[in-house]
């Protein structure tokens, strides 16, 4: 069983929530077209885990960013102008793209999974308002 209520000023919803969590009548779920700091404090929202996906993520394609072109250059050795063949300063700039491609994949993956999207199923409220 669902109940709907639907709030003009934020405060107010917020005041709702926190009465129906103080009773513990159920789990409250909230709606708005912005973020809004009021409703996300009465809800007591934790922090999301998406950054860890980021995270680790960007770790990934760093140590991929360098594995990638030492793999190569050690497998095709080319020695231009006596440099040595492992040379940490080109490098840089593939890892640090690859860092920030695998990043961002990783927090879209992560996005997409802890928010259970797509969703199949819809919730059971019907509210013309909400359609």
């Amino acid at each position: 069983m669902s109940v709907l209520g639907i709030f003009a000023d934020s405060s107010k919803a917020a005041q709702a929530i926190t009465s129906v969590k103080s009773k513990k009548l159920g789990n409250v779920v909230a709606y708005s077209p912005v973020p809004n700091n009021t409703i996300a404090k009465a809800l007591e929202e934790k922090m999301s885990p998406v950054r860890t996906f980021t995270l680790f993520g960007g770790i990934i394609g760093c140590i991929t960013g360098f594995a990638f072109p030492i793999y190569t250059v050690l497998d095709w050795p080319l020695i231009t102008g006596g440099k040595p063949l492992i040379s940490i300063p080109p490098f840089v700039v593939i890892a640090f793209e690859l860092t920030i491609l695998f990043g961002a994949i990783s927090a879209l993956i992560g996005f997409l999974v802890l928010s259970g999207l797509p969703k199949f199923k819809h919730d059971s409220i019907n509210a013309i308002r909400f359609r």
